[in-house]
């Protein structure tokens, strides 16, 4: 049996592997900018002048390496039905690290918004999976 959600999780999963990416990226490239602002701040006498970049390379870290996870299981397991509870629940928690996002940084934006669009897919398809399965 073919599973009807196989399409949604594919784009979706490729998407989620890109921004992964993207955000290990970035992560890194906020690590190294926050050890260059503290290598300057200990040279002109401020103690943690790179604290908040590192807070954001650590965040932006661990949010890439959970999006490329979502990304590599949804395309993985796109076929299988049994495993659709799990994909559901990964696409939950996504959901609601976009809302401690949200409120975390107090952007209440249409851009914003849109953000949700991705795990809504994700679990859309990973639902029709598991409504086959249930069949």
């Amino acid at each position: 049996m073919k599973a009807p959600g196989r399409i949604f999780l594919l784009v979706t999963g490729i998407i989620y592997i890109v921004a992964g990416v993207s955000g290990i990226i970035s992560g890194l490239f906020l690590e190294i900018l926050s050890q260059t602002v503290d290598g300057v701040g200990d040279m002109v006498g401020v103690q943690g002048a790179g604290s908040g970049f590192g807070l954001l390379a650590f965040f932006s870290l661990a949010a890439g390496i959970f999006s490329l996870i979502m990304g590599i299981m949804g395309i993985v397991h796109r076929n299988t039905l049994e495993k659709a509870s799990m994909l559901i629940a990964f696409g939950v928690i996504d959901m609601i690290i976009d809302v401690i996002s949200m409120i975390a940084t107090g952007t209440f934006s249409i851009a914003m918004i849109l953000l949700f669009a991705l795990p809504i897919c994700y679990i859309v398809g990973a639902y029709k999976n598991k409504n086959a399965q249930a069949v």
